[in-house]
């Protein structure tokens, strides 16, 4: 759907906003639609990035943190690539080492592990890269481009784009209501923008997890010592 859809339908179909003066400005549903889409992306991973510039880097010799594009939500995978000028390149994908706790280590070589720091935005990489590397990740990361003009279409898959008005709903109608009118409407659209984000988690993860899905612990402390 394109921006002009969205907003039409909001206005329309959902707000009934078509008297004249209009309740909300163009420029406060517009607002509402971009945060919108941003959280739905933190809250789902629903778009994944190879390709953007902020996805590869080099490292440097002798430091270990970079700061990340604040774009990036999650890292999926990360790898270094050797020799990627020549024929016979070869990747070594990196274990995901945050949730395992990993001590800081001053041993330098080829990094084997990363760990995220969430409160920085930044991967830190161990052993200490002694030489200059080329690193690549599949990131979850938020919309590249807001939308601004009426062609413009969300990033998201269109089969999750009403959410998006669902959220624009409940912001307009709580943020615009002195007497709480409004308010139980207001709980609806968001019970409804709930129901989409959980349908699109569990549609994704059914996604990735291939043709044989197995159960995960909910675990999310440190490694289990045996």
């Amino acid at each position: 759907m394109t921006l002009s859809e969205l907003m039409s339908h909001l206005r329309c179909a959902v707000l009934r906003d078509t008297a004249l003066p209009q309740l909300w400005t163009d420029s406060e549903l517009l607002r509402y639609l971009n945060d919108a889409e941003s959280l739905f992306c933190r809250r789902t991973h629903c778009i994944t990035d190879d390709t953007s510039d902020f996805t590869t880097f080099d490292t440097v010799v002798g430091q270990d943190t970079y700061t990340l594009d604040k774009r990036i939500i999650a890292i999926d995978e990360a790898g270094i690539v050797l020799n990627p000028d020549e024929e016979h390149a070869s990747y070594h994908p990196l274990r995901d080492n945050t949730r395992g706790q990993q001590l800081v280590t001053f041993r330098s070589g080829r990094p084997v592990c990363f760990t995220l720091q969430a409160r920085s935005n930044a991967i830190r990489f161990s052993p200490v890269p002694d030489d200059v590397y080329k690193v690549t990740m599949v990131v979850a990361r938020k919309p590249l481009r807001r939308l601004v003009h009426e062609k413009d279409q969300p990033e998201i898959a269109e089969e999750y784009q009403l959410a998006l008005c669902d959220y624009a709903a409940w912001k307009a109608l709580t943020n615009n209501d002195p007497e709480g009118a409004n308010m139980s409407v207001g709980t609806n659209f968001q019970a409804s923008r709930l129901l989409a984000i959980r349908d699109a988690k569990r549609d994704l993860r059914r996604t990735r997890s291939g043709p044989y899905p197995q159960a995960r612990a909910n675990w999310t402390g440190k490694r289990l010592r045996y």
